[in-house]
């Protein structure tokens, strides 16, 4: 990636909050101003949140910033490699489990066209963020995005995905030294800094 790249999950997030943010100000306004409620706004508010939250997944997981720990003690770079291809093979059954069910559900929600409340809207508008976050994170785990802030992989595997547990990690030592247990910096294992 280009410095000041996006990904397309970012561009997303960032319409769909601004699209939030508008309409929770119009439904408060409205009400105050006007004594007048925007019933809608309510419920399009919840079901583009449902959207965020499943786009924020793939964004996410490929910059690293999944919930996750640290292996203390030396590592080896393959065991490393191992350890980041078992992450993704775990998030891989997550979301293959997710993407089945969410199908599944879709197919009950369009046979019996099940629509939303207020709006009257299918739910199956609402519903395809789940497999389309599926799809987004097979997308983004096995097929790494390098990123500006990131050192070239390990035979095709992300620096980050393979370091991201290990502070003071490099390329050329090709092991995991964590002699000092020290608490880290703000912003380490979480996307934001260097170790």
């Amino acid at each position: 990636m280009k410095p000041g790249q996006r990904l397309f999950e970012e561009w997303m997030l960032a319409a769909i909050l601004t699209v939030q943010v508008v309409l929770v100000c119009a439904g408060v306004l409205s009400r105050y101003f006007f004594n007048w409620s925007l019933s809608f706004t309510e419920e399009l508010t919840r079901y583009l949140l449902i959207w965020l939250a499943c786009l924020g997944l793939p964004a996410c997981w490929v910059r690293g910033e999944m919930i996750g720990f640290q292996w203390p003690g030396r590592r080896s770079a393959r065991t490393a490699r191992i350890l980041a291809w078992l992450r993704s093979g775990a998030g891989g059954v997550f979301f293959l489990m997710l993407l089945y069910s969410s199908l599944q559900m879709i197919r009950l929600q369009w046979q019996y066209d099940q629509r939303t409340s207020v709006m009257g809207w299918p739910v199956v508008w609402v519903s395809l963020a789940l497999p389309a976050a599926s799809l987004l994170f097979f997308y983004r785990a096995f097929f790494p995005i390098k990123f500006r802030d990131s050192e070239p992989g390990l035979d095709g595997v992300p620096s980050r995905m393979v370091f991201e547990s290990c502070p003071g990690a490099t390329m050329e030592s090709r092991e995991c030294k964590t002699d000092n247990l020290s608490p880290l910096p703000p912003g380490d294992g979480q996307g934001e800094g260097k170790p």
